[in-house]
């Protein structure tokens, strides 16, 4: 954009296992340095 302005990013993460997703996460930050490990912990919840 060149005039200031931030530009709103996301970070899609999904889950896979045998071809089947297992799990969605949409996250506001633009990397997953701080999303990747809450998302398979939630994962880990939800395959319990």
């Amino acid at each position: 954009m060149r005039n200031g302005q931030l530009k709103p990013a996301y970070n899609v993460q999904i889950g896979v296992e045998s071809e089947y997703i297992v799990g969605v996460g949409l996250f506001s930050n633009p990397t997953d340095t701080t999303t990747l490990i809450p998302f398979l912990e939630r994962l880990q919840k939800i395959s319990v």
